[in-house]
């Protein structure tokens, strides 16, 4: 009877062993489903064909989640909600028409929480990027400025945040940027990172007209343009979405990616390669590794476009808990290595898997470089350490931007396979790997971190610098 029970107890041991294994064992049926099966691509395609471009707060958003709810219990999850207040933001039917020198509607798009006003004429008056010195000496007064997207030589890049302020202060009627990218396509994006309705309303401009108006302003050709704004911003009720996979121990690594994308086309690639590839591979490890040593929190979160307001508040509610780690996904391409994102005492344990992935093109190896207005950022300033994935997208990927031509047609079958099974067998490897010693910073460390990287003034200028 002794010798049973000692038997039974040492093959509890194996077995629980195996259950918590950090080994490779999986890793040939994680690649393996990821390529064959693909799950990512087809769900990509359903959310991009049947919702489109997703906003939080819209139709769109709501039938996403529906669609990744759906998958979810059929992978065996049983996916909850968790909803939160946020300044919401609708784009209407706006207007920008020119009618001196001649009668031209122009293809211009509002940027977020532009807010509705009556229809109201300007001239335009050109500005350059809209740095202070661009605004000195300048009478815009009741003038419509116009500024480049472009970066300037030698000087800090402006936030759009910045020069929007700046062209309130100085009492101008609304500001036109133009898109630095050309191929007739507008710039989406937030005009505000706290969500307030912007002190005037702010558009982007295709390249080819804004540099036509730019060329007539040279030539001291008055351009007067007539604009109508309705688009308005109206607080709204949004939702994360999550599934949990318990572990043996109850500190959970967060793995996540925002769900919400730009109105302008179907957000296939920002950031529907994330939302997919998230899926699989919540679907992979419940498959292939369903006990892990950690638990794992797989977030979709809301309302990253306008503000990063479904990570804020996930932070917000969960800020009691162990959570040691957080990895995001947003626009995952072709995986070329790892970003240990300052946090370097991964850099060993990520070059590691780096070496074992000889089957992936990873390159790039193990960087260590932070950068901000991500999901990830909220962790961030709690002093939880982030790891993201290096990847590489095509020229017609990247160039989709925010612009009307983020559809799924440009999505790479491969990369996305790829990019799943890599970034599942980073999260099966980091769930069970008891020798990690994951600890939040502190904050002088977080401080430091921001200021070795020059993130600090960008903080301070979004208002996002909690450190005082």
């Amino acid at each position: 009877m002794h010798r049973l029970i000692s038997f039974i107890f040492f093959t509890c041991c194996i077995l629980l062993q195996q259950g918590f294994s950090q080994t490779a064992q999986q890793w040939p049926e994680i690649a393996g489903s990821a390529r064959l099966e693909n799950r990512a691509y087809r769900i990509l395609r359903e959310i991009s064909d049947q919702a489109g471009g997703r906003l939080a707060g819209t139709a769109a958003n709501k039938i996403t989640l529906e669609i990744l709810s759906r998958e979810l219990r059929a992978a065996g999850y049983e996916p909850r909600t968790e909803s939160f207040n946020m300044p919401g933001w609708f784009r209407g039917d706006d207007e920008i028409v020119m009618t001196v020198p001649s009668r031209r509607h122009l293809k211009a798009v509002a940027l977020g929480y532009t807010q509705a006003q009556s229809s109201f004429n300007g001239e335009v008056v050109y500005l350059n990027q809209g740095y202070p010195q661009d605004f000195s000496g300048q009478n815009v007064n009741n003038k419509i400025v116009l500024v480049t997207s472009e970066v300037a030589v030698a000087k800090p890049r402006l936030l759009r945040q910045e020069v929007i302020t700046a062209a309130g202060l100085n009492g101008s009627r609304a500001i036109l940027f133009i898109n630095e990218r050309p191929g007739d396509i507008n710039l989406a994006g937030t005009g505000d990172f706290d969500g307030h309705n912007l002190p005037v309303p702010a558009f982007s401009l295709t390249r080819e007209e804004g540099l036509w108006i730019r060329r007539l302003l040279e030539e001291n050709e008055t351009v007067v343009l007539e604009i109508s704004v309705r688009s308005y911003c109206q607080d709204i009720r949004a939702d994360n979405l999550i599934a949990s996979l318990p572990g043996e121990n109850p500190r959970k690594i967060v793995a996540g990616a925002h769900v919400d994308s730009w109105d302008l086309a179907q957000g296939s690639i920002d950031n529907g390669l994330g939302t997919a590839m998230l899926f699989d591979v919540a679907r992979l490890m419940k498959l292939y590794s369903p006990r892990n040593y950690y638990s794992i929190e797989f977030v979709w979160f809301n309302g990253e476009e306008l503000g990063l307001f479904g990570s804020k508040n996930y932070v917000k509610v969960h800020q009691d808990e162990d959570i040691p780690l957080m990895i995001n996904m947003d626009m995952t391409g072709s995986p070329t290595g790892f970003n240990a994102m300052g946090f370097d005492e991964f850099i060993p344990l990520l070059q590691e898997l780096a070496d074992s992935l000889q089957g992936y093109d990873l390159t790039d190896g193990v960087t260590s470089r932070p950068w901000t207005n991500g999901d990830h950022m909220p962790f961030m300033l709690q002093g939880i350490p982030i790891i993201t994935l290096n990847a590489r997208l095509d020229e017609n990927m990247s160039h989709t931007y925010h612009s009307q031509t983020d559809t799924f047609d440009k999505v790479n079958i491969k990369y996305l396979s790829d990019a799943t099974a890599v970034m599942t067998i980073l999260v099966q490897k980091l769930a069970n790997r008891r020798d990690v010693a994951f600890s939040r910073k502190s904050r002088e460390d977080m401080v430091n971190l921001f200021k070795k990287f020059g993130l600090e003034q960008k903080l301070k200028k979004q208002n996002q610098w909690p450190y005082q």
